[in-house]
């Protein structure tokens, strides 16, 4: 309407600029259009400096901005009339970037930046939760800071969904950022590195999650602005009799097809001795294409394994 707007609006314009402002010290931004806004409200790529003053910039990372000292995020879950949200929740997991969460504080003195990488051991564990709450810690400065492991709250029985509210601690900002303190050429560069090496640690959890590998890499150890010094590995496994885990077989047999394949380049017969078989039991539900099954051929044709 012509000479009117909702203070929300421009609040939450406001809160997504400064944050632009404030990461953009250390990463180079491609902001999402309104129209084209489904989560994401920008694209970060972390600035490296190179020598003869240019830069480049390496990696990626999407970031939702959220504002006014919240203290947690909500996805899914379910409207008053009881219909299921259930596209948030598939958006979160189907991301192809790790997600950030950017926390503008009321002043817009500082912004708080979130990995969400912990929901990851939310979607192997639950497939498709009802609702995901992620909850935003205090900065860490002085003492260490960990991650705790989500819990959920059996709720009701909705049709595609695990039935749970789940609620995934997301532990401390792992970056700080405040624009005084990027003045210094020599914190942005720490605070850069920070950057990236929780990119690339995120990356890897969400690549796994991808190729349906159960498993999952949180810090144990870390303070805000610094690099993680301990890391906590989970791993979960199906004990139903008979379940498979079909995907994860799937994306397994490319890898184990061209190690077979090398080894017979190589005459290995020990080492063909032993994944051979692997070979044999991936082709036997299913799982290998027309060049694994011929490295198996080739195998037997050469003499090299024993039949």
């Amino acid at each position: 309407m012509p000479g009117l707007q909702l203070e929300n609006r421009s609040l939450g314009a406001g809160y997504q600029s400064f944050a632009e402002t404030v990461v953009g010290r250390i990463a180079a931004l491609a902001p999402v259009p309104d129209p084209h806004d489904f989560g994401v409200d920008f694209y970060a790529l972390p600035r490296k400096p190179l020598p003869g003053k240019a830069e480049t910039a390496i990696e990626l990372c999407g970031v939702q901005v959220k504002g006014g000292d919240q203290d947690e995020v909500t996805y899914g879950g379910r409207r008053p009339n009881h219909e299921w949200k259930h596209y948030q929740v598939e958006w979160l997991r189907d991301l192809d970037v790790p997600l950030y969460i950017a926390a503008v504080d009321r002043d817009f003195t500082e912004v708080r930046l979130y990995s969400t990488t912990p929901v990851i051991g939310v979607f192997i564990r639950a497939g498709l939760p009802l609702q995901i709450t992620c909850t935003l810690g205090a900065p860490a400065f002085d003492e260490d800071a960990s991650i705790s492991e989500p819990h959920y709250e059996q709720v009701d029985a909705v049709p595609g969904s695990d039935g749970r509210r789940w609620t995934c601690d997301l532990g401390a900002p792992f970056l700080l950022l405040r624009l005084p303190d990027l003045r210094d050429e020599a914190t942005r560069t720490r605070l850069f590195d920070v950057f990236v090496a929780w990119i690339r640690s995120d990356r890897v959890a969400q690549m796994y999650l991808h190729q349906h590998v159960p498993w999952h890499m949180l810090p144990l150890k870390y303070r805000t602005n610094q690099f993680p010094t301990a890391f906590q590995e989970w791993l979960f496994w199906n004990v139903t009799p008979g379940a498979t885990v079909g995907g994860l077989e799937r994306h397994l047999a490319p890898p184990i097809a061209a190690l077979v394949q090398h080894l017979i380049g190589q005459q290995d017969a020990a080492a063909l001795g032993l994944w051979v078989p692997v070979l044999k039991w991936l082709d036997s539900h299913g799982n290998l294409t027309p060049m694994g099954q011929a490295a198996i051929r080739e195998v037997a044709n050469k003499g090299l394994v024993a039949p």
